[in-house]
């Protein structure tokens, strides 16, 4: 019995700060079990074909992508930023949206202090700016 404990508490609750990287693409997830359940999303497309959308030119290596792309195209109700007009489709995409409006940075860098919207915009600044702090 501690042995399964201690492997749900590994896998459902890791360390504050521990990523979880995909080998297949650039994405990262705090726990195990989202990235396999990510990782069902490539394996599903061992064969390398892709979807294109009937509606645009884009083009995906997972159906599913795909389908998550086209809610973008139905005629359902779009959430409007009242700053810009950008449209989207899910209310929480247009919160995260918002960040871009904002003057408060929920993101700091610990060498420089510069503060970022997004967590991935201080990653990719770190990578670029403090390369032998964050190899």
């Amino acid at each position: 019995m501690v042995c399964r404990l201690s492997i749900h508490m590994h896998r459902s609750h890791p360390e504050p700060g521990a990523e979880f990287l995909c080998s297949m693409c650039p994405k990262k997830f705090k726990s195990q079990i989202v990235l396999n359940i990510h990782l069902r999303r490539h394996a599903a497309n061992k064969s390398g074909e892709t979807f294109t959308c009937p509606k645009c030119p884009k083009t995906f290596n997972c159906r599913e992508y795909l389908t998550d792309h086209i809610k973008i195209h139905l005629d359902r109700k779009l959430y409007d930023c009242h700053i810009c007009g950008k449209q989207c489709t899910e209310k929480s995409n247009l919160r995260i949206h918002m960040r871009i409006h904002s003057d408060q940075k929920l993101f700091n860098c610990d060498v420089c202090g510069q503060g970022f919207n997004y967590k991935a915009s201080l990653l990719s600044h770190q990578k670029s700016k403090h390369k032998s702090w964050f190899p």
